[in-house]
């Protein structure tokens, strides 16, 4: 059985054209929605990580707030998303089959969820479902979703069905950089669990926007570790409240830090340049939208950390020079706090 992907999305930047609607069509039914726009902003401050990573939410006060870096705090409005792909289904649960999965989140997660049933499809796992919940930057995080009527409704109208195994959410709501806390994901874990008490819980971390905002690669990546490091507390915290439930994260970011790196050393031949939109590169555009490397590099890590298969030797459509499958199979199975083969 193959199925498409299911998404509901709106923008949410009242100066941008609102973009045409799509349908999408799953098992006989239709749902509407319009295309979203990812806006996410972040800033650096001396000793404490304040970046609002992907998502983060931050406050006025935060988005204001001075930056030891002689740039001021860098705001974005991203371009639209080029269409919706709607991949083939797979997925696993517990190596019998397909898992029902929702995503709840950004951009920065989104292309991942999109494309996650052709990779599971592409080792052998059948009869996914995926479903997506998109908003995009901030307003994708998982307090801003729970907070809005309507992204609410429409993720718990899938969570009603009581037949939702896995649950995906993003990093960062309001408020979590300074206390690690996220009273969304609590909230959502608590409703997907009173409508399937077997429900997983899955936290993906993504790469920190404006990549080229950076001194160099290096700085790129202790800033994204030092968030991370944080995430795992997160996940620590939730694990020890919730004991019995499967909770685990999906650490993709780590991927942009690494291919950054490679490029700056000038040992990544399969690009031509850090950002372009013409050319392959790691990144499409300043804000950091994912360049076709790092979308095939971060999906074979989710599909590592959900489904626990060993991803060295996964076939891309796409051929690469350096060894992509096997830097995600490392940043899997590297990572205490994902599935393990």
């Amino acid at each position: 059985m193959r199925d498409s992907i299911e998404l509901w999305g709106r923008l949410r930047h009242e100066q941008l054209v609102r973009q045409p609607k799509f349908e999408v069509v799953r098992s006989g039914n239709s749902k509407s929605g319009s295309a979203g726009i990812s806006s996410m902003n972040f800033l650096k401050t001396t000793g404490l990580f304040i970046v609002c990573i992907v998502g983060a939410g931050c406050s006025d006060s935060e988005m204001n707030a001075p930056s030891v870096d002689a740039s001021p705090p860098i705001a974005d409005v991203s371009p639209p998303d080029q269409g919706v792909v709607m991949p083939d289904s797979g997925m696993i649960d517990d190596g019998s089959g397909g898992l029902n999965t929702l995503y709840i989140g950004h951009s920065f997660g989104r292309v991942f969820a999109q494309n996650l049933p052709s990779f599971a499809e592409n080792v052998g796992i059948d009869d996914h479902t995926q479903r997506i919940v998109f908003s995009g930057g901030a307003s994708g995080a998982p307090l801003a979703l729970w907070q809005d009527d309507t992204d609410r409704t429409d993720a718990q109208a899938i969570l009603d069905g009581g037949d939702v195994d896995l649950l995906v959410m993003i990093c960062c709501s309001a408020g979590w950089i300074e206390t690690a806390e996220d009273q969304g994901i609590i909230n959502w874990i608590d409703y997907a669990l009173e409508q399937n008490p077997n429900t997983r819980f899955a936290l993906a971390m993504p790469w920190i926007d404006f990549p080229e905002s950076y001194d160099d690669a290096a700085s790129y990546v202790a800033r994204w570790e030092m968030g991370y490091a944080q995430w795992k507390q997160t996940a620590d915290a939730l694990r020890s409240a919730y004991p019995g439930v499967e909770i685990f994260t999906i650490p993709h970011g780590r991927a942009a830090g690494e291919l950054m790196t490679l490029f700056e050393a000038g040992e990544l031949p399969d690009v031509m340049a850090l950002r372009s939109r013409t050319s392959p590169a790691v990144f499409t555009d300043e804000k950091g939208h994912a360049g076709q490397i790092l979308k095939d590099m971060g999906g074979a890590i989710w599909l590592g950390a959900i489904y626990g298969v060993d991803v060295s030797d996964y076939d891309f459509e796409s051929s690469y020079i350096t060894d992509i499958a096997g830097m995600a199979q490392t940043i899997v199975s590297e990572d205490e706090y994902t599935r393990q083969p």
